[in-house]
C-alpha cells in the first residue's frame, strides 16, 4: 500500500555534486627545498608522531614534528609538517620518503612554506619609496 518515493531531489543552489575519480591520480612532484621544514602529505589517520619521528630518523636528525589535527574531533587531517636538523638532510628525507609506502599510503615528502608571510620582508625597509637625492 505505502508507495516508496524513488525520485531524487535536486541539489540545493550553491552546493557541489561530487564526481567519481577517473582513473588512478598522480602524485605532485616535491616542492624545491629551501629549508629545514618539510610539509608530510597523505599521512595514515592512524600515524602517530612517533611512528613518523622513527621513519624519519633513518635519514636523520627530526628536530620537530607536527600532525595537524581537526579541532573539533581531535582526528588527523593527514597531512603534518616536520623540521629536520639540517637543509642537506631534509633533501634526503624528500629523496628516499617521497612516494614511499607507510601505513598503506604513499607519503607526499616536499619542501613546506616558511611560517612567516612573505609581507614582513618588504616592510622591513622601514619607509616609504620615496627616492632621496
Amino acid at each position: 500500500m505505502a508507495a516508496t518515493k524513488t525520485a531524487r531531489k535536486a541539489p540545493k543552489s550553491g552546493t557541489r555534486v561530487a564526481r567519481t575519480a577517473e582513473g588512478p591520480r598522480e602524485t605532485p612532484a616535491p616542492k624545491q627545498v629551501d629549508s629545514t621544514r618539510l610539509y608530510l602529505g597523505n599521512l595514515s589517520y592512524d600515524a602517530s608522531e612517533y611512528d613518523l619521528e622513527d621513519l624519519f630518523k633513518g635519514v636523520g636528525s627530526v628536530r620537530n614534528l607536527e600532525i595537524v589535527y581537526n579541532r573539533n574531533t581531535h582526528k588527523s587531517k593527514g597531512y603534518g609538517f616536520i623540521v629536520m636538523a639540517t637543509i642537506e638532510e631534509a633533501k634526503r628525507a624528500v629523496d628516499v620518503l617521497h612516494d614511499q609506502p607507510f601505513m598503506g599510503r604513499n607519503l607526499i615528502v616536499s619542501g613546506a612554506k616558511s611560517k612567516g608571510t612573505d609581507d614582513e620582508d618588504d616592510d622591513q625597509s622601514g619607509g616609504t619609496d620615496e627616492e632621496v637625492t
